[in-house]
């Protein structure tokens, strides 16, 4: 990717964002006028004050902010539409079938995954020399620690469910733009960069998130090395750190 394609990819996902936060700002000036009719005695449709329309709404928020191809949004709109359902028909909708069926909607998710993530290693692995700069990494109830020592990183995956996992790039390096593709369920996973990467997250939450602990370098000292962070956190935390936690 040259500077000019980099450049304009960045401006793309930036107006995505910007619409994001407009979508946003509208929605929350929607359920603060229907809290002040509520507060008034004025009546508004029961809809309106379910918390399952807060889902559906902050889905199709993340669609627009990922192009619609955001695997939680779709997630988020699904669970606040079987939840309304369940409202209005409850013979319909049984509370013991919900969980059974996110539990299969990861399953469902891994699996996309895995066969994105081939395609995009037949497209970047013309020759053998490309098997160091690409990476496949998941637990299910486990644990993984693993380092990363390609000095032409390009693209990896990692998988995490009840899982810890960590993976270390402090000997690392990539060119100019690489990418991570991450599907964190009800686990913690930790990557481990060197100070002067720039991170650029797309990672859509669902009551979890991302947190950049590093210590930064000054803005002159930082590199215009991106690492672009892709995927889904559900119930789960992604930390970006400088050090490895493994002594």
């Amino acid at each position: 990717m040259n500077k000019y394609e980099n450049e304009k990819r960045l401006t793309r996902v930036e107006g995505k964002y910007t619409f994001a936060k407009l979508l946003t700002g509208l929605f929350i000036i929607f359920f603060g006028t229907v809290l002040l009719l509520d507060q008034l005695d004025i009546e508004i449709p029961k809809i309106f004050r379910s918390w399952e329309l807060i889902l559906i709404f902050s889905g199709i928020v993340l669609l627009v902010k990922h192009s619609m191809k955001s695997f939680s949004a779709y997630v988020l709109i699904l669970i606040g539409c079987v939840f309304l359902l369940r409202d209005y028909y409850p013979d319909l909708i049984k509370p013991r079938i919900i969980w059974p069926s996110l539990i299969i909607l990861v399953g469902v998710y891994i699996v996309l995954k895995t066969f994105q993530f081939s395609k995009k290693k037949d497209i970047h692995n013309p020759t053998a020399d490309w098997k160091d700069s690409i990476f496949e990494s998941s637990s299910i109830f486990g644990s993984i620690n693993k380092k990363i020592y390609s000095k032409n990183f390009v693209t990896g995956s990692v998988s995490a469910i009840f899982a810890g996992i960590e993976i270390d790039f402090t000997q690392a390096n990539i060119e100019e733009s690489a990418s991570l593709d991450i599907g964190c369920f009800f686990s913690g996973v930790t990557i481990v960069l060197p100070p002067e990467w720039e991170i650029k997250s797309e990672v859509s939450s669902i009551f979890g998130g991302v947190e950049d602990k590093r210590m930064l370098r000054n803005s002159e000292e930082i590199s215009k090395k991106i690492l672009i962070l892709k995927g889904t956190c559900m119930f789960g935390g992604i930390d970006l750190s400088n050090h490895s936690k493994r002594r």
